[in-house]
């Protein structure tokens, strides 16, 4: 049977500083790869193209050979250098010119034009994309001493000096003459292995690529003309935003922004592991014809595909799309472990008033649910945003939007930045969405409210609260099972110190408000100088844990570029805290991997010498050492942890700590004692009172029929933090004989 609990543990545990998390070194995840690829065509601007991407560039093909250097924000717009084969001639024979039919193939990494004679290709690697001239025969009417000339004019803003002809690299500049391309000194090779350098010249915008004709004339063919254009700038193209989801076993899913120029933000995703490895790319929107950003990901695992329900489980992304106006938003629906990039279903948000952008999306965990919620902030006349929301069916074969609804309309305020929680637990569960409200004009004092609100399954408003009046800065949410934690950033410039503040609270389903709980200070900063506040960033920077239902782990950086990352118990109190990089941490996103009972963090960073970034990976852990193992002997029933059948080792910050009793004597009249100490005193029936001297009745109570009972659940402080051992055991009075029986001891060690 239960009993009620009658300690407060805290009483005998010490009170200790949060702790450093254990945790494994970061690692780098590799940089972007983008194969060859299309997508469907984009409802306002046409045709997507045929587009790859490498870590400092992209490229497209659908019109020539275009390279995009990856310039990164402090560009304002992208400088693409554009090849366009003007000829392929061997003296006065011509084998190909602009005007020659041609059949364009390609795979992942290679893309192919078949003219007549001679294959003109490009390789996209990793540092650059390798263009190739084949001849696969000597050309019909081709004579003894003539050279080999392939003719290209070059399209771009970039400019690079005229010179005559030499085997030498060209390197095209930008305005202030900052080198940013090299088209590389070409080289000839034939089918024995000869090898021949080759010239290269520069007039008005053409190129003429000349190969010795002595040389062509001992040539083995197939002969290949060989240069490389490659971006001599790298690691610039830092990730505006992301988002990471765990979604079934050892699966997760991340979408990445990427400034390629800042008139022009790519948006990516792969599938990966819970080691960040075995990736691969699925998902690609890197046109440059708008900006692909601020996308989000969530995993509905009710969702069906297939013609027959073949399978459950399909990932949604939201992604705003800007073009040179208004933006708008779209879903992109993927199978949970589809092979096919671009493979999925388009769900396109177009013919609703204003303007739409900052789209953040909550899926579903359970296989009954086939809904995913996007909430975004919507603009109808420039300045009276408003939080809407809408529905997706995500399940085939004819996923869908459902229709839109405005969560919040505050006259004379404006609804921005939303961040919903990433699950709901199905049909019967909700979502909680947390925003910003700012007066219009904005208050000049600076205030502004954070506001919340429950939002069915079905879409519909179930209950508003505001959480927070005052200075605040954009607010980040997670949590479910009716149990979340909002957080925000304080930065009253009265105060001494910038705050990131963190509210816990409980929002059942059936209440049209949430049952406030604990607020606290998790993070400060002293006031003074502007690279002191605190950044929670444009991601998801919140992430609960399902597992011991107790514990969110939050991401941060200040505007000096200081990343920070925390794990709050039950109450918001800081149990654990790190600093996840040695480098500055620009974007930091994570979310919960329920298999291994640790958050997958990443990071955006740079590197100071250099200023390159790169995407590194952390797993934020729990402390190994917080268990609970029995010792001692004991002779009647078995003690154990029970934790309200969670996974909740006895980590501090956790609510729900029991002690169970099983195999006992039936109608026992119980005893659960508990001491910071162990003891093996003899008792007079023969059994062992295995805890110290100093020991605490934790609480009395009579066993079932069956011999059973529990003690629960205990709370483990998060602040105060409170370490420690706790030595247990129960004790039972048989009825009727007045005889003791005593359990093993058991050892909780909390970290």
């Amino acid at each position: 049977m239960r009993i009620p609990r009658s300690l407060t543990l805290m009483t005998l545990l010490t009170v200790a500083a949060p702790a450093t998390a254990q945790e494994l070194e970061p690692t780098t995840l590799s940089a972007w790869r983008i194969p060859i690829h299309t997508a469907p065509d984009d409802p306002e601007t046409g045709e997507y193209g045929i587009w790859a991407a490498g870590p400092d560039y992209k490229v497209s093909f659908h019109d020539g050979f275009t390279f995009y250097p990856v310039l990164g924000e402090s560009y304002p717009e992208n400088l693409p250098l554009r090849w366009e084969t003007e000829s392929i001639a061997v003296g006065s024979t011509r084998i190909a010119d602009a005007d020659s039919p041609t059949r364009a193939t390609y795979t992942d990494w290679r893309y192919e034009l078949h003219y007549p004679g001679v294959v003109e290709a490009y390789d996209v690697r990793p540092d650059g994309v390798e263009q190739t001239f084949t001849l696969t025969r000597r050309p019909v009417g081709a004579t003894a001493g003539d050279d080999l000339v392939v003719t290209g004019r070059w399209h771009t803003q970039l400019t690079s000096a005229d010179r005559s002809a030499r085997h030498d690299r060209l390197v095209f500049c930008d305005d202030r003459g900052k080198p940013l391309v090299e088209y590389g000194a070409p080289v000839a090779l034939d089918a024995a292995g000869r090898r021949c350098e080759m010239t290269a010249s520069l007039a008005n915008g053409v190129t003429r690529l000349t190969l010795d004709a002595g040389w062509l004339d001992r040539a083995t063919y197939p002969v290949i003309v060989d240069p490389l254009t490659r971006p001599l700038e790298l690691g610039l193209g830092d990730i505006r935003s992301g988002d990471i989801a765990h979604g079934p076993t050892n699966v997760m899913f991340l979408v990445e922004s990427r400034y390629n120029s800042a008139g022009d933000e790519d948006a990516t995703g792969r599938l990966l592991n819970n080691r960040f490895a075995n990736e691969r790319v699925v998902f690609a929107d890197i046109s440059s014809n708008y900006h692909s950003r601020n996308a989000e990901v969530a995993y509905v695992a009710g969702a069906r595909y297939g013609s027959f329900a073949q399978g459950y489980g399909r990932w949604v992304v939201a992604v705003e799309v800007n073009y040179s106006g208004p933006s708008t938003i779209y879903a992109y629906i993927h199978n949970v472990a589809g092979p096919t990039m671009n493979g999925g279903e388009y769900l396109y948000m177009n013919g609703h008033p204003g303007s739409e952008s900052r789209p953040t999306i909550g899926g579903s965990v359970s296989m009954t649910s086939d809904h995913a919620l996007i909430v975004f902030q919507r603009d109808i006349s420039g300045d009276d945003d408003r939080v809407t929301s809408i529905i997706v069916d995500a399940s085939d074969p004819t996923p869908s939007f459902g229709t839109p609804t405005t969560v919040d309309l505050t006259p004379g305020y404006r609804g921005i930045w939303p961040n919903v929680t990433r699950n709901s637990d199905g049909p019967n569960s909700s979502w909680v969405v947390v925003w910003l409200n700012v007066g219009t004009p904005a208050h000049s004092s600076g205030d502004s409210t954070g506001k919340m609100a429950r939002i069915d399954h079905n879409g519909a408003v179930a209950g508003r609260y505001p959480f927070a009046y005052g200075y605040i800065g954009v607010p980040k949410i997670d949590g479910r099972q009716g149990r979340y934690l909002v957080v925000w950033q304080d930065t009253h410039p009265g105060f001494p110190d910038y705050h990131l503040r963190a509210r816990r609270f409980d929002w059942d389903e059936s209440s049209y408000l949430p049952a406030v709980l604990t607020g606290r200070s998790i993070a400060s900063a002293p006031t003074g100088t502007v690279d002191n506040v605190l950044d929670l960033g444009a991601n998801r920077s919140v992430a609960y844990d399902s597992n011991t239902q107790s514990h969110w782990a939050v991401a941060y950086q200040n505007m000096a570029q200081d990343g920070g990352l925390v794990r709050v118990g039950f109450t918001a109190g800081v149990v654990e805290s790190v600093q996840p990089s040695s480098h500055q941490v620009y974007d930091t996103f994570l979310c919960y991997n329920p298999d291994d009972y640790e958050f997958p963090v990443v990071m955006d960073v740079r590197f100071e010498q250099s200023g390159e970034h790169a995407v590194h990976t952390r797993r934020f852990q729990y402390d190994p050492h917080a268990e609970s193992s029995t010792y001692g002997i004991g002779c009647g029933g078995t003690i154990s942890a029970n934790n309200a059948g969670l996974h909740a080792p006895p980590y501090a910050g956790s609510e729900f700590l029991g002690i169970d009793l099983t195999g006992g004597v039936q109608g026992a009249r119980t005893l659960l004692v508990v001491s910071t100490q162990k003891g093996k005193i003899l008792l007079p029936d023969g059994c062992f009172f295995n805890v110290g001297d100093s020991w605490t009745a934790a609480a009395i109570g009579t066993t079932d029929a069956f011999g059973n009972a529990y003690a629960g659940p205990f709370n483990l402080g998060d602040e105060p933090l409170f370490t420690g051992v706790l030595n247990w055991q129960w004790l039972q009075v048989v009825p009727g004989k007045g005889v003791v029986l005593a359990t093993e001891g058991l050892r909780t060690e909390v970290h």
